[in-house]
């Protein structure tokens, strides 16, 4: 290679040999720039030798011919004219808009507002043991007392599986919705004690095939309306008032 002029920065040289490096050519720089280098060895020949020529570039390649020309496509024949498209019918007039009619908005009589408590299912009639027993027996339950239980929700229609119940005690409670009508099947009732609940609605018709009956309570619960059950001969009287009809 070629010496590099940059060392010719190097001011401070004292020393300096690079003899017998084969290919390496170039000024010497003993001659140049550096003073008072020991020049022992510092000889590198002659100046580099200049580079050969490079060699000239490939003749162009002849033009090509120029391609034939295309003939000319023969004229396409000018299609027929369409034919006029019939004129559309005019579409017939709107019906002129009828004007809403207003009515006088006519609300029923709102009902008072009964506050329930919140239900806890928890403590339904469903999870007592001595209704799941019933249910389990219904052909030999006679009795079902859960009195004062705090028992909540409402009275499951499967009530009136219990055929053979006779007395159904579930008064000082917490039992709320309206009376099954499947009560009426069971027509071995002879007490039915219901007072003190949140029950509502109207009092079912199908109590009335408890022919066997002799004692109702219902007072004091919220809503529940109907005829009065006192008209059923035989029937103990005390509080089974249930106010006035619906």
């Amino acid at each position: 290679g070629t010496v590099p002029t940059e060392l010719g920065l190097l001011t401070r040289m004292g020393y300096f040999r690079l003899e017998n490096n084969i290919g390496l050519c170039g000024y010497n720089p003993v001659y140049n720039t550096w003073v008072n280098v020991n020049i022992t060895g510092t000889g590198i020949g002659s100046a580099c030798p200049a580079p050969p020529p490079a060699p000239a570039p490939p003749p162009p390649p002849p033009p090509s011919p120029a391609p034939p020309p295309s003939p000319a496509p023969p004229p396409s024949p000018a299609p027929p004219p369409s034919p006029a498209p019939p004129p559309s019918p005019a579409p017939p007039p709107s019906p002129a808009p009828v004007p809403p009619r207003s009515f006088p908005l006519q609300l029923p009589p709102q009902a008072p507002l009964v506050l329930l408590p919140p239900v806890d299912h928890a403590n339904s009639l469903e999870t007592q043991p001595a209704y799941i027993a019933c249910l389990a027996s219904p052909s030999t339950c006679t009795s079902l007392q859960l009195q004062d239980a705090q028992l909540t929700g409402t009275l499951p229609s499967e009530l009136g599986g219990l055929v053979a119940l006779e007395v159904l005690l579930l008064g000082d409670n917490l039992l709320t919705g309206m009376l099954p009508t499947e009560l009426g099947r069971l027509t071995s009732m002879r007490k039915l004690i219901l007072h003190n609940n949140l029950i509502t609605g109207t009092l079912p018709t199908e109590l009335e095939d408890l022919t066997l009956l002799q004692t109702l309570y219902l007072n004091n619960n919220v809503g529940l309306c109907g005829y009065n059950p006192v008209t059923w001969g035989g029937i103990k009287t005390e509080r089974t008032s249930i106010g006035s009809a619906c």
